[in-house]
């Protein structure tokens, strides 16, 4: 399949079911059916409480994707801003002091800097974004710094704007489409770190499905009922394989730069 193609089919999947979960509603709890095998009425059977497995694996899809692309969302924006004043002020005091805050957050394990900040009550998807826009910046900084010596930037800057506008409205429209691989990559990350914390139990309230939610609520079942953990498994496991496919086939086009 083209790699293009391939690209497009996964956004539009991925699109359909979020939009699906405006007219998907909870499960009912129905403790006489509970721990039955996938069967007609109820494909992927259902878990210790009776709820259907296959209406809460999508409910927990939506869930859990919402959240990383509110996180990838809020990175996104961070990073790029934070990139563009490091650029602006590349090797002074400021950009120097930005470098620093990054190599002392990127220190910590994810999950650990997660835990941590997660005991005084702030919200997981906060924190993430507070992780994960130093990759993106990262890489947006390097691009930055890279194009401010092309002549296009110095025509702009002898016009009379100023070094900040140029590198938002100028050059970072043209360094995005180079910078999407690299980022795509980065949203694996986010998923697993998203589910990793749902697994903790940090993740939303118990009536929420979340796909590490799920994973989490069914652990103790084991290979005793395969079908309540096995969807949500299947799902974070396909997921990320497909983004890094995708990452990988695109290798060819990517001109690496350096993310010092």
């Amino acid at each position: 399949m083209n790699k293009r193609y391939f690209a497009i089919a996964l956004a539009t999947i991925l699109l359909a079911v979020l939009l699906a979960s405006a007219w998907v509603h909870p499960p009912k709890v129905q403790p006489a059916i509970a721990l039955q095998p996938p069967s007609m009425s109820h494909l992927l059977g259902t878990d210790n409480l009776g709820r259907d497995v296959l209406h809460r694996s999508v409910l927990a899809i939506c869930y859990t994707l919402r959240q990383v692309l509110m996180i990838l969302g809020v990175s996104l924006v961070v990073g790029s801003v934070m990139a563009a004043v490091s650029a602006m002020a590349y090797q002074r005091l400021l950009d120097d002091a930005i470098v620093f805050l990054a190599e002392s957050l990127r220190a910590f394990p994810t999950l650990l800097l997660v835990l941590l900040f997660a005991t005084v009550g702030l919200p997981a998807g906060m924190l993430l974004s507070v992780y994960f826009w130093i990759p993106i910046w990262r890489i947006l900084r390097s691009e930055l710094v890279a194009q401010q010596r092309q002549p296009y930037v110095m025509s702009a800057q002898l016009l009379g704007m100023s070094r900040l506008h140029v590198l938002l409205v100028d050059v970072l429209p043209n360094i995005v489409p180079r910078s999407v691989p690299y980022i795509t990559g980065i949203v694996s990350e986010i998923i697993a770190a998203q589910c990793a914390i749902e697994f903790l139990g940090f993740g939303p309230s118990i009536e929420q499905p979340s796909l590490g939610g799920m994973l989490m609520e069914s652990s103790q079942l084991g290979l005793t009922a395969p079908w309540v953990w096995c969807p949500s498994l299947i799902v974070i496991v396909a997921l990320i394989l497909a983004i890094t496919w995708t990452v990988h086939r695109y290798r060819q086009e990517i001109r690496w730069v350096s993310v010092g």
